[in-house]
């Protein structure tokens, strides 16, 4: 059941499937006299993001909560990266940076 144009409750299918199918007409052919920002959707980079610093990837690692977890495919746990030292969070940092630089992940086996 749904409500049409005029606020009269319908239930039988037909008339429920004319009321969607009017109003998504409606809605697509509006689409061209879009005026509010609400209704503006941009999906894409998004304008004065700071590269992220050590400090950020440092804290990120300190956050990791979960402790005994099975490793990915990749066989890292998140206790080798929050105990793995200063000389591999360094290395993590140096890799985020290629990809942020990039806009790509690394082929398997690249060395940053």
């Amino acid at each position: 059941m749904c409500k049409n144009k005029q606020g009269v409750i319908v239930g039988e299918e037909k008339d429920v499937l004319e009321v969607w199918a009017t109003y998504f007409k409606e809605l697509f052919s509006s689409k061209g006299n879009m005026t509010t920002s609400e209704e503006i959707n941009y999906f894409g980079p998004e304008n004065n993001i700071m590269e992220p610093t050590l400090q950020d990837i440092l804290g990120v690692i300190r956050n990791v909560k979960k402790n005994n977890t099975a490793p990915g495919e990749d066989s890292i746990t998140s206790e080798l990266i929050k105990y793995g030292g200063r000389k591999l969070w360094n290395r993590i940092h140096q890799l985020i940076k290629i990809i942020w630089e990039t806009e790509q992940m690394p082929k398997s086996g690249a060395q940053p």
